[in-house]
């Protein structure tokens, strides 16, 4: 027999007692036990726990409690340790830990948590109170403070990270604005807005319009239902409504040089007819292109008149008694110191001057 065999002594009898002698080798490896089975009674080696149970306590050097380097081989860790050694780790890397979903319909409060702890929303509302932000299905809550309490958006809300993930057509503006301003599409990206100078106060609403739509309650307004803005409602109450271009149009004031049509024959014809052939009383005459040549006339007659009893100065001296002339044609020779006057009217030949010498004064 082997040194470090074992001899055992084991009840053979089916009924009674009776001994017989059982030698066990020795065990092949290091960490085995010794098991019986429970049919014939042989003993033997085993590594393998039947029910994955072993009772009582094992301590010792097998032990090790320490897990902060690596272990030697064939150690069983303390299992506080482990525990110890896991929540430890993520609590160093505030790994996030998944908690479950949380239903917002009744606006709840934030729940109990440490960093890294995450809940799903699975239905749409508020979260930390009925003031709290607005959550929709799919977003998640990340703690970001150990040890936090359950409470309301206004004692834990800066505890909590709201991630949005329905993000689908989100608008993107500016750092800030000033409040009340008319925002702008910015681009044409539909994504992206800016804002515009006028404010929201400077946009006038009629109170009839407002009525119109209060009273209509539901369903679509009519196009005749609207109210018709009017010059005076936006300050234009004196401005006529002419067409300045055309200068038929101008009353008073000062007309534009380039609004003045160009003069053609035509209109010289329209003005002949409507102006000056239009009906008009002066003495005989029916209209102004009458009156006209009456005036013609009459100075024509005038100055007939007036030649047959006027001296008229001639531009030059006669150059003889019987040069021609018309009569009381005078001529004045400064050089000479004559005054020629015309006696007798008619051609050369038949025509009179005489002439008269000046005396100093």
């Amino acid at each position: 027999m082997a040194q470090y065999d074992l001899i055992f002594l084991r009840n053979n009898a089916t009924s009674g007692i009776e001994f017989a002698e059982q030698i066990v080798p020795k065990p092949t490896a290091q960490g085995m036990f010794l098991t019986q089975d429970p049919i014939n009674g042989a003993l033997s080696w085993s590594k393998t726990l039947i029910d994955g149970v072993l009772s009582g306590t094992v301590s010792g050097s097998a032990i090790v409690s320490n897990l902060d380097t690596p272990p030697a081989a064939g150690k069983l860790p303390d299992a506080l340790a482990v525990y110890n050694k896991i929540v430890n780790h993520l609590a160093a890397s505030d790994a996030m830990v998944f908690k479950g979903g949380l239903n917002c319909a009744s606006n709840p409060n934030y729940p109990a948590g440490n960093a890294g702890d995450s809940y799903r929303i699975t239905a749409a509302g508020r979260v930390g109170g009925a003031s709290g932000p607005v959550v929709e299905v799919g977003d998640v809550l990340i703690c970001s403070q150990d040890n936090s309490a359950a409470g309301d958006h206004a004692t834990v809300g800066t505890n909590w990270v709201i991630v949005q993930t329905n993000i689908d057509g989100v608008v993107t503006g500016p750092s800030s604005s000033v409040d009340n301003r008319v925002a702008l599409f910015n681009g044409t990206s539909g994504k992206v807005i800016k804002q515009a100078t006028v404010a929201i106060s400077e946009i006038a609403l009629k109170s009839s319009l407002i009525a119109d739509i209060n009273a209509a309650g539901s369903g679509t307004i009519a196009k005749e239902r609207l109210y018709a803005f009017t010059k005076a409602d936006i300050g234009l109450g004196n401005v006529p409504n002419v067409d300045t271009t055309d200068a038929a149009n101008i009353t008073s004031g000062v007309l534009n040089a380039a609004r003045i049509p160009s003069l053609t024959a035509s209109k010289i014809s329209d003005f002949n007819t409507a102006v000056l052939n239009a009906p008009y009383t002066y003495g005989s005459a029916t209209n102004i292109n009458q009156t006209l040549a009456a005036l013609a006339a009459n100075v024509a007659d005038h100055d007939t008149t007036l030649s047959s009893v006027a001296l008229r100065r001639t531009p030059t001296k006669p150059a003889s008694a019987t040069a021609a002339g018309t009569l009381f044609d005078v001529h004045i020779d400064s050089t000479e110191g004559y005054l020629y006057i015309c006696t007798v009217g008619g051609a050369a030949g038949t025509a009179r001057w005489k002439r008269a010498a000046l005396a100093s004064w």
